[in-house]
């Protein structure tokens, strides 16, 4: 499970420290911390590029991968994200993940702090997955974070997804210099 993040706070916070951000060398890409999760749809892959093949509704969460092209997070009544819609990135999707990363440390960090580290993390990433400094882009970015629940199941990962504000996208995002 992980808890949604409101993308006007990310937004501002990666807004207002972009200029640190842009001084740090880009992030590597992490391929799926997550490993498979038995809630959820199964997702079909294509075995040599690892693509989603079909589209999915309500895949598990934890079934994601760097790559993967998303519907948008649909948190549940208690704030969580359990599952989301996945697609093959040549259909229409709502945003696509280029960084799973870890948060270190024993205890799940405070707003501002995780933030910090999206900031940090994700900026860099979302340059070198899209191939344009984040502030000469009209995309955003969004995350998943750990609730205090799932910190408690080991949880360590922030999602880090790239979206377009004025709707839907076709075709990977990577290396598209949008």
């Amino acid at each position: 499970m992980a808890r949604s993040t409101p993308t006007v706070a990310v937004t501002r916070a990666v807004v207002t420290s972009a200029a640190l951000a842009l001084a740090l060398t880009g992030c590597s890409t992490v391929e799926d911390l997550f490993g498979n999760d038995d809630e959820g749809n199964e997702v079909e892959r294509d075995e040599e590029t690892d693509a989603v093949t079909e589209a999915v509704e309500n895949a598990g969460i934890f079934n994601i991968q760097v790559g993967d092209c998303i519907g948008s997070f649909a948190p549940d009544d208690g704030g969580m994200v359990e599952t989301v819609d996945m697609f093959p990135c040549e259909q229409e999707y709502e945003q696509q993940i280029f960084l799973i990363t870890q948060i270190s440390g024993d205890e799940l960090p405070d707003d501002e702090t995780l933030e910090q580290q999206v900031v940090d993390e994700c900026v860099p990433a979302f340059e070198e997955f899209v191939g344009t400094p984040y502030g000469e882009t009209s995309l955003r970015i969004n995350y998943l974070s750990p609730s205090p629940e799932s910190w408690e199941d080991d949880d360590r990962d922030i999602v880090c997804t790239a979206y377009d504000p004025e709707g839907p996208l076709t075709g990977s995002l990577e290396g598209s210099e949008r």
